[in-house]
């Protein structure tokens, strides 16, 4: 048998390295055109969908002595956890009665017919919010920042709502008749530079405060029962002179800064 030992030309043999890369090449094809392609950078659905960017808890610069409150408390008055990034617990005042960081956590009330319950200041807006879920005698007094995004300080007001929010350069007021759900009236007071909160609860609709000394135990801020019920009417903003003065209804005068009773 004769044999041809004449060389075979180099064309004639695939490499093997060649044949593995054109295989690979064209499974590579194959994936791209079963596939679409999808930025790297592209969030999914699903996140874009839970992300709420800008809305933060936390305590403003100006405040950073103890007038902002990054942690929770419900409308019981028990703490929760906080929802600040930091994480960090401050002692006053309460918090909004969700940890969660979420714009569904300012509902502003509707206005009144005793006064409004939204205001813009010079270092923020301040409003009365009631969280989705909370009953009709609960309600917050939240100072937000000037974007109405981002929570500096709250105030937990339950079973004692306010109705409507009057802002001074001193001091913030609030106040509220008593109604079927929550026979209390109220007034309050919060220190601008300090952020100190006092509340005075009046019995309104009863001969004794439905507030009770239980209640109150824990709140932040000075808070004061009174068993007397008064004939002027809380539930509409007073006038600020030298003092705070309720002329709805009848006549009663508070010290502008303690609430204090001075006459009726």
């Amino acid at each position: 048998m004769i044999q041809d030992r004449s060389p075979r030309p180099a064309s004639a043999r695939p490499a093997p390295v060649a044949l593995a890369v054109a295989l690979l090449a064209a499974a590579a094809l194959a994936g791209c055109s079963s596939s679409p392609s999808r930025s790297p950078s592209a969030p999914s659905p699903a996140a874009s969908s839970t992300t709420v960017p800008g809305w933060t808890v936390g305590t403003p610069d100006d405040h950073s002595g103890g007038a902002g409150a990054t942690g929770a408390a419900g409308p019981s008055g028990g703490a929760a956890s906080g929802g600040a990034a930091a994480g960090a617990a401050s002692p006053a005042p309460a918090a909004p009665p969700s940890g969660e960081v979420s714009p569904e956590r300012v509902r502003q009330v509707p206005r009144s017919s005793g006064g409004p319950t939204r205001a813009s200041t010079g270092d923020g807006v301040w409003m009365i919010s009631r969280p989705p879920g909370a009953p009709g005698s609960y309600a917050d007094l939240l100072h937000l920042d000037g974007s109405g995004r981002r929570i500096l300080q709250s105030y937990a007001f339950p079973g004692v709502a306010p109705q409507w929010l009057l802002v001074t350069p001193k001091a913030v007021y609030c106040g509220r008749r008593g109604d079927g759900a929550a026979p209390d009236a109220m007034v309050c007071r919060v220190d601008r530079a300090t952020g100190e909160l006092r509340v005075r609860v009046s019995a309104d609709l009863t001969g004794h405060p439905a507030v009770g000394e239980g209640d109150l135990a824990g709140r932040p801020g000075a808070w004061a029962l009174d068993d007397r019920n008064f004939t002027a009417d809380l539930g509409a903003a007073p006038v600020l002179g030298t003092e705070l003065t309720f002329r709805s209804g009848g006549v009663l005068r508070l010290d502008p800064d303690t609430l204090t009773v001075l006459g009726s």
